[in-house]
């Protein structure tokens, strides 16, 4: 979700801080679902504020840091691959 789309959903615009840490969350966070997220994380903007998404925030960061880690991990198997059938 793009952040003019949440402002839409909110009927009010946030500052670009609050969207990273919104659009984090958004993203990563285990509990937010990937078919209904959009709807989960404004829910939780318009009911609980801030508050409730920065409560979210640490084991979202962590998440998108092993999703980074899996990432070059998986690159690495891939180039270890491929120099094995050169």
């Amino acid at each position: 979700m793009m952040k003019a789309e949440f402002e839409e959903r909110i009927n009010e615009e946030v500052s670009n801080v609050i969207w990273d840490t919104i659009h984090t969350v958004y993203q990563f966070h285990p509990s937010i679902d990937d078919a209904i997220g959009k709807s989960q994380i404004t829910m939780l903007y318009t009911q609980f504020g801030m508050t409730a998404i920065e409560d979210m925030l640490p084991r979202a960061q962590k998440i998108k840091e092993l999703e980074q880690e899996k990432q070059s991990a998986q690159a690495e198997i891939a180039k270890l691959s491929i120099s094995e059938t050169v």
